[in-house]
């Protein structure tokens, strides 16, 4: 019988590892697919350069105490620390099955779209168009009435406090992963 229990607890230790090692890859390709590891990874540095704009306008520190701030903010963050617990946190109790479902869904012809134009304001050519974009509204601004319609249109998706409660839930989870 202690050999029997001992089997019991290896099989059912075993296969908690095995399906928290599937969870883990299949999230750690979720994130890649959807671009997401090039953004974590790109936070750091854009972190940074925010920083050094605020400090940069900031006239009550001098030079030696911001360059000490910036130091001492990029010396504590970490893209891959960040990847890593982003990924732990997503992996824990996942479903494998679910998750792989996802993947696929990922994957998909739709969603592979979905993801360039999102990535597309990113390029030094999307960027160039998004501003063009700007100045044209700029110019030429909309009607009264499309302004109505759009309004009405973030009223009745509340497209506004989802993007309020995904920027709030995003900016903690970055908290919480930097440590």
């Amino acid at each position: 019988t202690m050999r029997r229990a001992s089997f019991l607890f290896f099989f059912l230790f075993a296969g908690s590892v095995f399906a928290q090692e599937q969870c883990n890859s299949i999230v750690h390709r979720v994130l890649e697919t959807y671009g997401c590891l090039d953004t974590l990874r790109a936070y750091p540095e854009q972190l940074l350069r925010q920083i050094h704009g605020q400090l940069s306008r900031d006239a009550s520190l001098s030079d030696t105490e911001k360059a000490r701030i910036s130091h001492g903010i990029a010396q504590s963050i970490s893209a891959d620390r960040l990847i890593k617990t982003v990924e732990g946190r997503l992996s824990t109790g996942c479903n494998p099955v679910e998750l792989q479902g996802l993947l696929k869904e990922m994957q998909s012809p739709l969603v592979q779209k979905m993801r360039a134009l999102e990535a597309a304001p990113q390029t030094a050519e999307g960027s160039a168009k998004l501003e063009g974009d700007y100045a044209a509204i700029e110019k030429n601004p909309p009607s009264e009435t499309r302004k109505k319609l759009i309004r009405a249109l973030m009223d009745a998706t509340d497209t506004t406090n989802v993007v309020v409660d995904t920027i709030v839930a995003t900016s903690r989870g970055m908290v919480e992963a930097m440590g």
